[in-house]
């Protein structure tokens, strides 16, 4: 009788190369993917040749402005125009979109040009501490003038005049100026009493 001696299989187990080499290419488009996503939001210049990043031109007037966009390649289109706190007529305020955008040639850039510096009321401080009524002043875009004082009783340091008056429409940055209250001189006893008599004043 014989007998059969058992010999464990030592083949290695068979790997499905094409399950693998499509992972392989699917991991790779991945990764080229994030790559290319990655410069681009790294290195926002322009991609093509015939894209352009727009120029800053708030502030220019409005001829200047168009001139610099057009010679980029852009076309200019005028939105309408608007008060503006600190640029004279006809400067640009703003521009759409924004300086810096990446755009291709023959894009639009709409520009808003200022119709006038807008002027706001003179705030209301009277009867406020001198120092609470300053802070005020400047908050509200205007700066502090001369300030004047005058006699009077009660308490020493408070706004009992405004110049211009309050209310008043002005040019931010315009010098607002500012009466306060002092204390009334004391007389002399010779001013309460009068001079001796017989005295030439």
């Amino acid at each position: 009788m014989r007998f059969r001696r058992h010999v464990p299989d030592t083949t290695l187990p068979s790997v499905p190369l094409r399950g693998i080499g499509r992972e392989l290419v699917i991991l790779l488009l991945i990764f080229a993917g994030a790559f290319i996503a990655a410069f681009i939001y790294l290195s926002p210049g322009p991609i093509m040749a015939s894209e352009r990043a727009t120029t800053d031109v708030i502030g220019m007037s409005s001829d200047e402005a168009q001139a610099v966009l057009e010679e980029q390649g852009f076309k200019v289109k005028r939105a309408e125009s608007r008060m503006h706190p600190i640029y004279d007529p006809g400067k640009v305020v703003w521009q759409d979109p924004p300086a810096g955008t990446v755009m291709p040639q023959s894009s639009i850039v709409s520009l808003t040009v200022s119709d006038g510096i807008a002027e706001y009321p003179v705030p209301d401080v009277a009867q406020l501490p001198l120092e609470v009524a300053s802070r005020v002043v400047t908050a509200g875009g205007f700066r502090m003038g001369k300030v004047d004082t005058i006699p009077a009783a009660g308490p020493p340091g408070v706004v009992v005049d405004v110049r211009p008056a309050i209310g008043s429409l002005q040019a931010l940055g315009s010098p607002i100026q500012l009466v306060v209250t002092v204390p009334p001189r004391r007389a002399l006893p010779d001013e309460v009493i009068g001079p001796p008599h017989g005295a030439t004043p």
